[in-house]
């Protein structure tokens, strides 16, 4: 049926075998970020006969690649906005991949929407000196968090249920983290992804999921000696929030603190909860 033009779905079918994950994972640096978000590639090879593809825009070379060198992932390393661009325009007829991953967007913003967003004429008055050693100003951080939303939107539709079934991708964003404070800085405010204007706050209407990762403290046998514990320090991923952090799964999908292994979830709470939507039942992942 149709509105209109338009067609007519219901909620109720929105979870089945044509759901893709659109996620985004924000973190401190060197938290496992790349780690976690890379096994979409085991995930996508096992049950959707498609390799994931990387697109790495970080400055080290391999573009924060490194840690996967013993996982054999395919990468693209843009050296541009433009480069960029290419590779998101080319993912939308592409029927290799099965899941993309963008690592990181706080980079991207940095290396390559900034210093394009900067060439543009300043619009508040006279620009500050530092301006032109490329050091944003006020004006510029809402031009460059809309430029990110244009770049986003185009990965988020390859998500979408009207992208044709062959080209739909499963779609991981990272992100640094960062905390937003009040003015005299001694009260945090929000704790969510480095992006600039409002992105940070609204990313979270951009993608169903958004999660981060934490460390937990565990006691456990120790392996040397039976009569004694350890304490271990695992990582965990989060995907519930506690009035600051910007998280949250809409899907319901994610546990709200899980194992770090997205191939454990994908298996123990994703697939079922497929299965469980196809036969209209409901699971709970809590």
């Amino acid at each position: 049926m149709k509105l209109g033009n338009v067609e007519i779905r219901n909620t109720a079918d929105f979870i089945g075998p044509w759901l893709k994950l659109c996620a985004m994972m924000w973190a401190l640096p060197k938290f496992g970020k790349t780690e976690w978000a890379s096994e979409l590639d085991a995930v996508t090879k096992k049950y959707y006969n498609k390799p994931t593809l990387i697109i790495a825009v970080e400055a080290a070379d391999g573009g924060g690649t490194a840690t996967l060198a013993k996982k054999g992932i395919d990468y693209v390393e843009p050296k541009s906005l433009s480069d960029f661009q290419g590779i998101v325009s080319a993912l939308q007829t592409d029927t290799t991949y099965g899941g993309v991953v963008l690592d990181n967007a706080s980079d991207l913003v940095k290396r390559y929407i900034q210093p394009e967003a900067l060439k543009l004429p300043y619009e508040k008055g006279s620009a500050p000196a530092s301006r032109l050693k490329g050091v944003p100003a006020q004006g510029d951080y809402q031009t460059m968090g809309e430029m990110l939303r244009g770049e986003l939107n185009k990965l988020v539709n390859l998500t979408k249920k009207d992208t044709p079934d062959n080209i739909r991708k499963h779609l991981i964003v990272t992100a640094l983290q960062y905390e937003k404070t009040n003015r005299e800085g001694n009260t945090t405010i929000s704790i969510g992804p480095a992006l600039p204007g409002q992105m940070a706050d609204t990313a979270s209407a951009m993608f169903q999921t958004m999660l981060t990762l934490d460390i937990e403290r565990k006691v456990v046998p120790n392996p040397s000696n039976a009569k004694e514990t350890i304490a271990i320090y695992p990582r965990v991923v989060v995907a519930e929030g506690d009035g600051k952090k910007i998280l949250g799964d809409r899907l319901k999908i994610f546990p709200p603190r899980g194992p770090f292994s997205l191939m454990e979830v994908w298996e123990k709470n994703w697939l079922p909860a497929i299965e469980a939507a196809t036969q209209g039942k409901v699971v709970d992942n809590a």
